[in-house]
């Protein structure tokens, strides 16, 4: 038999992880539903470190010049040249369409 002070204190201790957990899941879908001052920065970063990995690849297969070999270390130029200057690869370049195209 528990002695009812101990029984007491596991009820609140069951309440306070359930807080905690409420809180943490908040926490998490702040972060993962665009907020604004994340949006800023750290959405773009992300973004571009994606792709960074895929200019990486590209270049590779078009036979553009590499600084580095691995994706993290890859900082793209503006301007890349495939190998015999067949292909453009172009890196944070606006696009001028007949259409408005958004956050172009």
């Amino acid at each position: 038999m528990e002695i009812p002070c101990v029984r007491a204190l596991k009820g609140i201790i069951i309440i306070i992880i359930i807080i905690i957990i409420i809180i943490i899941i908040i926490i998490i879908h702040h972060i993962i539903s665009a907020c604004p001052i994340l949006a800023k920065e750290q959405y773009i970063k992300r973004h571009d470190t994606v792709c960074a990995q895929l200019h990486l690849n590209i270049c590779k297969e078009t036979g553009g010049q590499l600084d580095k070999k691995r994706w993290y270390e890859h900082v793209p130029k503006s301007v890349e040249t495939g190998q015999g200057g067949n292909v453009t690869i172009l890196w944070n370049q606006q696009v001028q369409t007949d259409r408005t195209v958004p956050d172009n």
